[in-house]
């Protein structure tokens, strides 16, 4: 499957007997080092149990809890972000060459 880029935000916890006037509650960083982004490692737990991780399946399984969900939204803005780097880097080349032909 291989290494898959850190949430933009902490995942959702599952549904855990909250009234339905009450927000969705997020997960928190149980990480080791304490550092959930940027590091190639994180662990997320919730109401202070391990809930998962994006460090494999056999991490998940051995903590006791499950990869991360993948949010389709997180997907679509990391494709969007891409393209939106190609695109700028686009026309700072055809910038570049209108200078050096001018």
């Amino acid at each position: 499957m291989g290494y898959e880029f850190p949430a933009a935000y902490p995942p959702k916890c599952p549904f855990l007997g909250l009234d339905a006037d009450e927000k969705v509650s997020i997960a928190d960083c149980c990480d080791a080092d304490g550092f959930c982004f940027g590091d190639g490692s994180d662990a997320w737990c919730c109401d202070g149990r391990f809930f998962c991780t994006n460090n494999g399946p056999l991490q998940a399984a051995e903590k006791g809890g499950i990869e991360c969900p993948i949010d389709p939204a997180r997907e679509v803005a990391k494709i969007a972000n891409i393209l939106g780097l190609i695109i700028m880097g686009m026309f700072f080349l055809l910038f570049v060459t209108f200078q050096m032909c001018s």
